[in-house]
Parts: C-alpha cells; sequence; structure tokens
C-alpha cells in the first residue's frame, strides 16, 4: 500500500495503514509505529506521511513539547504539502543533491 519504514534520526518507525476514524495518523513513539489512516488518497496521505514525521523530527530533535507543537505541525505539514504539489520535479532534485557525495 505504501512505505513500510520510514527513518527520523535514529530511530525506524514501522507504517501501519488502518482504520483510524477522525485521524489522518499518529506517531507512537514507544512502539516506533507510524500509524496512517486507511482511507486516505493522494494529497491526505501525503499530508498525513509528512504531520507525522515532523512530530517524528520535532521528539528527535528534543523540541520543547509546547501545546503549541500541534499547530506548528498541522500548518507546516499542509504546507510542505503544497509545496511538493506545485513543484513536481523538487522531491527528485532534492534526492539527487542528497545523493551527491560532495
Amino acid at each position: 500500500m505504501g512505505l513500510e519504514h520510514l527513518k527520523i534520526g535514529h530511530t525506524r518507525y514501522r507504517m501501519e495503514y488502518k482504520d483510524l476514524p477522525a485521524l489522518y495518523g499518529q506517531i507512537r513513539f514507544d512502539t516506533r509505529c507510524i500509524e496512517l489512516a486507511d482511507d486516505l488518497a493522494g494529497e491526505e496521505t501525503a499530508y498525513g506521511m509528512l504531520h507525522e514525521t515532523l512530530h517524528g523530527i520535532w521528539e528527535y530533535r528534543s523540541m520543547p513539547a509546547r501545546p503549541r507543537e500541534e499547530r506548528v505541525v498541522t500548518e507546516f505539514a499542509w504546507g510542505l504539502t503544497a509545496v511538493f504539489r506545485d513543484n513536481p520535479g523538487l522531491l527528485a532534485h532534492l534526492e539527487h543533491l542528497l545523493a551527491d557525495p560532495r
């Protein structure tokens, strides 16, 4: 259906696609699992994956837990989703840059 694993920092998260009423997804730090709703398609799937990835980065980088974390993650995830949608070659270009051994 999609990715089986996602590495964030030093942690490898198992990806699960399941029935999650009223949620796009959730990240479970204790079990190293990212759960995404199995009824999402296209842009919503990208958003959900980016959203949970940003929560993972927040944890990995030891950013302070604040009541605004969810708002920040939500806005960045929707923003990144739009940037990737509107710039079809961007991800491939970033992958190329990351693979460059320089």
